[in-house]
């Protein structure tokens, strides 16, 4: 036993070596020494070091390896983060700016195409009326009219390339669209337009023709129809830094007008092309005789 002791001893084998001492140790108790007692604990000691030393050399790699995978991450974290965050402000602001410029070309071609139905269905009967004035015999209200109506032509074509006009020009468009009108009724037409004071109308922009399509509604659907006299009154005042636009006048009113046009009527497209223009900003109220419409327009 002491042989094979010393054999697993020198291999290094420091438990096997360990269990044959101690048998050794249990067959040669009476002539056991202090040497071999000495030669059993460093053996004891050196094993029990070692599986200490073995334990730690195993925490020691762990942590090693632990420390190289938080280096790793850490050397991971800071560029992906900053990839994510690019990629995050580039998709905001692409979109944003897909939206803004679709938000633009959607306004832009509505206001072309309001314009381009309303500049053929006014001409026209403005044109039946000069006609039928001259006709008639009354050649100083038809050459009235003429200038007045080549003076609105002037307008609608300068402010047809305008996204926005002041609201001084927009007022003076819709006061030679009024007169038209009222010459062309015969009188059956009077209007008003009051706008507060504290507007500046010369630094005040609206959108080009954002107000004559309810106007144009209210004479021709309410007012007209009725085959007696009317009138349109218009007020302009401010509200939150936007502009708040009564029309009200004293015709059918809208149910009995709509109830009157076609699904397919040049009116109709106008409001609800202008309707689109300004979203949920527009309110129809029918009143005891006659309509009021109110518009929150951005300036």
């Amino acid at each position: 036993y002491s042989t094979i002791s010393e054999s697993y001893a020198a291999l290094g084998k420091h438990q096997q070596a360990y269990d044959y001492l101690k048998k050794h140790k249990a067959l040669n108790d009476s002539i056991f020494n202090i040497e071999s007692e000495e030669q059993i604990n460093d053996l004891h000691i050196k094993y029990e070091s070692e599986k200490k030393n073995q334990k730690i050399e195993l925490l020691e790699q762990k942590e090693k390896l632990a420390n190289a995978v938080a280096e790793k991450s850490k050397a991971w974290i800071f560029p992906i983060a900053g990839i994510l965050i690019a990629v995050i402000v580039f998709i905001f602001f692409y979109f944003r700016h897909l939206k803004i410029k679709g938000k633009q070309k959607r306004v832009e071609l509505e206001q072309k195409a309001l314009r381009a139905q309303m500049n053929p269905h006014f001409i026209f009967n403005s044109l039946n009326a000069i006609q039928d004035m001259y006709v008639g015999g009354e050649t100083n209200l038809a050459n009235n009219y003429m200038g007045d109506f080549g003076e609105l032509m002037r307008r609608i074509l300068e402010n047809s390339g305008k996204n926005k006009i002041t609201l001084k020009e927009e007022i003076d468009t819709l006061k030679l669209y009024l007169e038209l009108e009222t010459l062309r009724s015969g009188g059956l037409l009077s209007y008003t337009i009051q706008i507060d004071e504290n507007i500046d109308q010369f630094n005040t922009y609206v959108p080009a023709l954002i107000i004559q399509p309810f106007v144009e509604n209210a004479v021709w659907h309410g007012i007209l129809v009725k085959k007696e006299k009317g009138k349109v009154d218009i007020s302009l005042k401010k509200m939150n830094g936007k502009l708040l636009c009564v029309i009200e006048d004293d015709g059918i009113g809208y149910e009995k007008s709509m109830a009157s046009k076609t699904a397919d009527s040049h009116e109709s497209k106008g409001m609800k092309l202008t309707e689109e223009r300004l979203g949920n900003k527009i309110k129809i109220e029918t009143l005891n005789q006659g309509t009021r419409i109110t518009l929150i327009i951005p300036s």
